[in-house]
Formats: C-alpha cells, structure tokens, sequence
C-alpha cells in the first residue's frame, strides 16, 4: 500500500459506516451494482453494533438490513485479526444468501485492500496466509454460515452471532442456549427479524429488552423509515395483502408488527393488549408466581399437555386474573403427565377458579389424574350426550 492507500485503510478500521459509503457496492435487484450508500437510520443501526455487544432489531422487509448485517461482519472480519462471524437463518439457503452477500461486497473492493483468502466455500469465507508447516497466519478470520439445527449455535468461540429471521428460526430456544456460552469471552449478537406472532424467543428477547431484563439493545424499523414510502405506497400495499400479512411485513409500530402477524385468529381492530414483561416474585420448579391470588378474585388456568421427553415440547400452563386480565403465573416444563396434573392440581387448589386442560393426546392422561384428585374447577365440556 501507499502512503494515501494506508491512510484510507485505516480510516476504514476506525469507523465501519466510512469503509461502506466509501469502498463497498452492493447488488440492487433492479439496478444491479450500486455503491452501497448509508441511510441515516442505517448509520444508526450500525452505530449500534459499535457501540452495543447484543442487539434485536425488529424491522419492516426491504430495508438493506441484510445487506448492512453482511458488510459490517465483512469490516469485522477484514480490520480485526482473528474474528469468527456465525450466520444462522431461517433456512440453510437464506444463511448462505448473507454469505454471498459478504462475498459481493468483498470481490468489489479495490485489490489493495482484499485480504488474502485461506479457503472460500458455499458456507465459509478464511482470511488468512498458509504456512508451509500447515498454520494459518495473517487475519485468520472467518465468516461462515451453518445449517440450521438445535445445536447450530455451538462453537469453541464466537466473535459475533448473527440470527437472520430470527423469529422464524425452527430450534431457536435451543440455539440461542447453544450459542450464548460461546460469547462469553466479549462476543456480540444481533438478532434480526420481522414479527411472527408472539410467546416465540425473539418476541420473547424483545420484551425483556424494553423491560431492562436482558442486555439487549432494541431497535424498530417501521416501513416509513425507508425513503420514498409514502402513504400513498403504504395504500398500495394495503390493497395488495391481507391485514396480517401487512402488518408483519410492513409495521408501522411493534404492537402492531407483534400482535397482527404471524396468521392470528383475530383481527387487531377488536383486540387491545396491555403488554408487558415483570419480574416474578417466585420462581421455584418451573413455576413462575407474578401476583398471589387476591381475594374476591376470578381466575382461570389453561394447559398445553406435552409428552415430557426433555427433548420434546414443554407442557405448560398460565394463570389469568379475569377481572383485571393480567397473566398471574405460568408452569412450564417437561414433566410426565402424572406430574403435571399433580402440579396441575396444586395450582388450580390456590388459584380458585376453573382449570382447562386440552383433551386430546397426553392430554387424556393429565384429565384422567385430576379427575381421581378432585381437582375443584375443572373444566367440562358436553360432547352429544358425554361429559368430557
């Protein structure tokens, strides 16, 4: 490098948002290559990732999020020796989309600046130099995407996890417990993701979040972020898809994007959700108590029955006030259905009020307990001329 080739190399270092306005295109589907020109609320989401080591971003589609996610793990990866960059997304296609995307962007940076390449595959891109004893020396960075699975997160280190989609993820609880462990040592995530209902991890991390219980930094990006929406566009796209598909694709505030997608059963119109994240005041065996019963109080219980496999679903159920419509506490964990009725059982005893559980699978085998326990408040229905 020369003397001014050195000085912009380092001017990249220092800030990631000079590197891409300055060196990096990107592959716009209508225009093709383009200079990859930074938005002000994407300079903003990038200041986020300098400044923040977990972030959730929840954004309306066609933003050039992806785009910016795949250039700055390439500035992670090209300014910083001995990085590992992890992409896990909603597919294994999808994953391998953002390494491609890092890829583009790298094959048009000028030569002077292209890292030497160890090895360059469909799921990993190496910086680094071959030794003749077999090392690798140089950058020995890497970023990688990695089939999605329940064990997809766990690595010796990582140095930023990048969840796209992550909303739609299949496995995501498991992942998420894989991969945090590995970023231990000062590694950073950034979850990003449009809306798909709610009760999944990312509805679930978002929450904690605006609550303060978890160390990530939010982030919304509504459809009228982008240039050039107007609302004469938004009614465009009104005409053009259901309500639901609408407001996961293009949302314009999180309760909305949270509430209406993700195929709901009602519509947002009849629905309004207080929602909020509190701390419990017990948390002791899978049981989670936010307010003990209050006299003079209705309650009702719910229950999902699960097989109880430590590898399969979580039986759970959750605890309402009727009156003032606040959840109250939740169980959940795999237990057999035996145990579970029995904690069934306790709870619907301190909770009075009536206890549905689900009457169909394992569900029969929790029913068939309560019954010979005479639990009070269980839930009948009339099936032609059976009591069920």
């Amino acid at each position: 490098m020369n003397n001014e080739q050195l000085n912009e190399f380092h001017a990249c270092k220092t800030w990631p948002a000079y590197f891409i306005d300055s060196f990096c295109y990107l592959l716009d589907p209508d225009k093709g290559r383009i200079p990859f020109k930074l938005y002000e609320y994407q300079k903003d989401v990038l200041g986020k990732f300098v400044l923040n080591r977990f972030n959730i971003i929840l954004k309306a589609r066609q933003l050039g999020i992806s785009w910016l996610v795949a250039a700055y793990a390439l500035w992670m990866a090209m300014f910083h020796p001995g990085k590992s960059v992890l992409f896990i997304s909603i597919k294994d296609q999808t994953a391998s989309e953002l390494l491609d995307k890092v890829k583009y962007i790298l094959d048009q940076l000028p030569d002077w600046m292209k890292p030497e390449t160890y090895k360059r595959n469909e799921t990993l891109l190496w910086f680094g130099c071959e030794q003749p004893d077999g090392k690798v020396t140089g950058l020995n960075s890497i970023v990688k995407s990695i089939p999605t699975s329940k064990e997809a997160g766990r690595s010796k280190s990582l140095s930023l996890l990048i969840m796209d989609e992550a909303a739609f993820i299949r496995w995501a609880d498991d992942i998420y417990t894989s991969a945090f462990p590995t970023l231990a040592n000062g590694g950073n995530a950034i979850f990003l993701s449009s809306a798909n209902g709610m009760g999944n991890l990312f509805h679930r991390l978002w929450c904690e979040a605006k609550a303060g219980v978890n160390n990530f930094e939010t982030t919304f990006l509504p459809w009228s972020v982008y240039p050039g929406r107007d609302a004469e566009w938004y009614a465009q796209k009104k005409k053009d898809m259901r309500l639901w598909q609408l407001n996961q694709e293009f949302p314009s505030t999180p309760e909305e994007s949270f509430v209406q997608s993700g195929r709901p059963v009602f519509d947002i119109q009849y629905l309004k959700l207080n929602a909020s994240v509190t701390e419990p005041i017990s948390d002791i065996g899978g049981l989670k108590v936010f307010q003990n019963p209050q006299e003079g109080h209705r309650y009702a219980i719910g229950a999902d029955v699960a097989e109880g496999l430590a590898s399969g679903d979580y039986s759970a159920a959750v605890v309402l006030d009727v009156d003032s419509g606040e959840q109250v506490a939740e169980l959940h964990g795999h237990w057999p259905p035996e145990i579970f009725a029995d904690k069934l059982d306790k709870l619907a005893r301190e909770y009075e009020g009536i206890l549905g559980v689900e009457s169909n699978n394992h569900g029969h085998s929790v029913l068939l307990k309560l019954r010979e326990l005479n639990t009070p408040g269980l839930y009948y229905r009339k099936v032609g001329g059976d009591i069920v």
